[in-house]
């Protein structure tokens, strides 16, 4: 979820976010807070040994659409999401300082999840990361927009 905050700016300024995806396409977010618990607790574990791919899908998968009005609902004025080709995507990574390597794994990254990745494994920590996207942006997409346009 926190990758939202990247476009915070525009999303202040514009009332816009973007992505290189379909606007209907659903996928799974997870708060860092949500992340950071279930290592907090795996480390603390003296029982939990060896190492293993861990799904932190989040409680809920949205569609950029979802997301949109979910951010509309929040911060009381309208919001939209607007789809990006993975180019543009591309550019922008390298604008923001990625190096070619990077932008280039990040495009692949997304186009496997645009294909479906992150549903082809088990949501088994699901009930470990309950924080909604609704629920992220009141505590933290909403204070980090209201700073950004300067209110109090």
């Amino acid at each position: 979820m926190e990758n939202i905050l990247r476009q915070r700016d525009m999303i202040a300024e514009k009332g816009v976010f973007f992505w290189p995806s379909p606007s209907e396409l659903k996928l799974p977010y997870v708060a860092t807070r949500d992340v950071a618990a279930v290592a907090a607790r795996l480390l603390l574990d003296e029982t939990w040994t060896g190492h293993e791919e861990l799904q932190m899908p989040g409680p809920e998968d949205l569609s950029f659409d979802q997301m949109a009005q979910i951010m509309s609902d929040t911060l009381q004025k309208p919001v939209s999401f607007q789809e990006i080709g993975m180019e543009d995507m591309r550019g922008m990574l390298i604008a923001n300082g990625a190096s070619a390597g990077m932008a280039r794994s990040m495009i692949q990254m997304l186009t496997a999840k645009n294909a479906g990745l992150d549903h082809m494994a088990p949501r088994a920590f699901a009930a470990e990361t309950p924080t909604t996207f609704r629920e992220w942006c009141r505590i933290v997409l909403e204070p980090a927009i209201v700073a950004a346009e300067g209110r109090p």
